[in-house]
């Protein structure tokens, strides 16, 4: 069985055009997924029903800062913090962060999900009052 094998050049053309499909379905009905430029509303194997999933590979343009706060040596990752989220101290060193150890990195994700998570319940409580 041959194995195609792209060279870096290649490979970077191909992530390019991965970068363009923002919309990521799986079929309710036979199971393949597939990914589009524009929304779809049916499977395009089986026009069966499909759920839209969200994409976590496309990578943010984002540039993010290791903060240190002078007061208490609390260490954090945020996008621009004026303030240290512990002590609420002013004095921060930031530094940028290319290489962020992944526990920083999973740290950010947990923050991510509980503030969407907050957003759905809210979300819900206010359909429910109404």
């Amino acid at each position: 069985m041959d194995v195609d094998r792209l060279s870096p050049s290649e490979l970077n053309e191909y992530h390019k055009y991965r970068k363009k499909l923002r919309h990521f379905y799986v079929c309710v009905d036979c199971g393949h997924g597939f990914d589009r430029e524009k929304i779809t509303e049916k499977c395009v194997f089986c026009g069966g029903k499909i759920n839209e999933l969200e994409r976590d590979d496309l990578p943010a343009a984002k540039k993010m800062f290791r903060y240190i706060c002078s007061a208490c040596d609390y260490t954090f990752v945020a996008e621009h913090a004026e303030r240290c989220p512990k002590c609420d101290g002013r004095f921060l060193h930031s530094y940028e962060a290319t290489k962020i150890r992944t526990r920083e990195v999973l740290s950010m994700r947990k923050k991510q999900l509980k503030e969407k998570l907050k957003k759905i319940i809210k979300t819900k409580r206010e359909s429910k009052k109404k």
